[in-house]
């Protein structure tokens, strides 16, 4: 899922055998033939939500995931937005939520998932000049 219909695209462009559809992950379903997703990733998916979100974005996911299943989330990590009108050399107009990483931690335990992994590291050369916070959390079986 993505919410961008360009972002699907490539993604379909990319790896053509695969599933790909416009969606929010804040409405995020389950397999229409599993109990859940075995995994789910959210690849800088969080940093367009508002932290007062980020709780029930957080929990939306891990009620879709399987008992066991995974989830592995990347965000920028601070406490501030900021708004960018070009990124990569692409023209947008968007607002950048940096997430707390205390925060983002809490959001992920208390939607009931166990965190295994959690880091925070700085920006490498030629990256958007942020820290990035990734975090592996399992729901229990």
């Amino acid at each position: 899922y993505d919410c961008a219909p360009a972002m699907i695209k490539q993604a379909r462009l990319r790896v053509p055998g695969a599933t790909f559809e416009v969606g929010d992950l804040r409405r995020l379903l389950r397999p229409p033939t599993a109990p859940g997703w075995g995994a789910i990733t959210c690849w800088y998916g969080l940093v367009y939500l508002a932290p007062s979100e980020l709780p029930a974005a957080v929990a939306g996911l891990a009620r879709v995931l399987a008992p066991g299943g995974l989830l592995l989330v990347a965000m920028h990590a601070g406490d501030d937005v900021r708004h960018e009108s070009e990124l990569a050399g692409v023209e947008v107009d968007m607002e950048l939520v940096l997430h707390d990483p205390a925060q983002v931690r809490a959001a992920v335990e208390a939607a009931g998932l166990v965190v295994e992994e959690w880091y925070v590291r700085g920006a490498r050369p030629g990256e958007y000049p942020t820290d990035r916070l990734y975090v592996l959390a399992r729901r229990p079986a």
